[in-house]
């Protein structure tokens, strides 16, 4: 899985199109006659896992118009699956822009739109903000459990996420 090949032990920089290729099975030839570069097969790569968060967190009929649901099921999603996460990390560390790799993100925009208050540009900072804690809750994840000493309470992480949602939303 590129995912896979981009988020393992080994730092994405150092991942080339040939590792990717290796690992998908294709020549290094194919993988370049699709992308342009790495760093077009990582925005691309970006695009698939935001939309596959977006169907996860927005989709569902009882999720639609509840950002603390959206946001739980983000959560979920990129414990799950944490190479999203990771990969922005690495692409922003990088010095990269990682709004022109992605274009969009469906997730940030539909919970932008779902946030209480009519000022569109606060409720956009506000869905940055908490997009920011999902992806830096993934990537910290380890760290914060080794500085604790423990490993973080599972089943408290979706409350105090939903707590920080609600204060980030001026519900708190």
């Amino acid at each position: 899985c590129i995912r896979d090949s981009l988020c393992s032990a080994t730092p994405p920089s150092e991942v080339s199109v040939r590792d990717i290729a290796a690992e998908a099975n294709v020549t290094p030839g194919l993988v370049h006659h699709y992308f342009d570069s790495k760093d077009a097969l990582v925005g691309a790569t970006l695009r698939q896992i935001a939309a596959e968060i977006d169907e996860t967190a927005s989709e569902a009929p009882q999720r639609a118009g509840d950002p603390d649901a959206m946001v739980r099921a983000a959560w979920r999603f990129m414990q799950q699956r944490p190479a999203f996460a990771f990969i922005v990390a690495w692409w922003l560390l990088e010095g990269r822009d990682v709004t022109e790799a992605m274009r969009e993100h469906p997730f940030l925009r539909r919970l932008a739109e779902t946030l209480p208050g009519t000022d569109e540009g606060g409720r956009a900072t506000t869905a940055g903000v908490i997009v920011s804690l999902l992806i830096g809750g993934t990537v910290f994840r380890a760290g914060v459990n080794r500085a604790l000493g423990r490993p973080l309470d599972d089943a408290a992480l979706p409350e105090a996420l939903e707590t920080a949602v609600a204060d980030l939303a001026g519900r708190g």
